[in-house]
């Protein structure tokens, strides 16, 4: 039998419990993330998730996720909720490709504006399905 890991009891930097720069890419199913003093995971513009299902981020003074619009759609089914601000925070940027945003349990929180875009000839729509917060 697997474990599953788990990250707890972060400081408050502002970088989040795990963090992720540009160009960084993380593989992380079934982990838990808690009790950080920032937010559980924060993801600068241009890093990348892979096989993020099955997570519990839960317990973080700053919410579960800081992204940027063109990551949200990595995102998959789990516990994102309860943080103490609740909610998917997304920090603006541009989305270049097709893409859906899953109903999640916690909402998405815009905090700066994003746009959907791409070169000429190319195709980007974002889906939202009813439901989504």
């Amino acid at each position: 039998m697997g474990h599953r890991p788990r990250v707890r009891a972060g400081q408050g930097s502002s970088y989040g419990q795990i963090r992720l720069d540009t160009g960084a890419s993380l593989a992380m199913p079934n982990s838990t993330v808690r009790s950080s003093g920032n937010t559980g995971l924060r993801l600068y513009e241009g890093a990348e998730l892979r096989d993020f299902t099955g997570n519990t981020i839960t317990g973080n003074a700053e919410g579960p996720i800081l992204l940027y619009a063109d990551t949200v759609d990595s995102l998959g089914q789990g516990a994102y909720a309860p943080n103490d601000i609740e909610g998917i925070r997304i920090a603006g940027g541009i989305v270049d490709h097709d893409c859906m945003w899953l109903a999640l349990d916690a909402p998405y929180l815009v905090e700066s504006n994003f746009n959907v875009e791409t070169a000429a000839g190319g195709t980007a729509r974002l889906t939202v399905p009813a439901g989504t917060r």
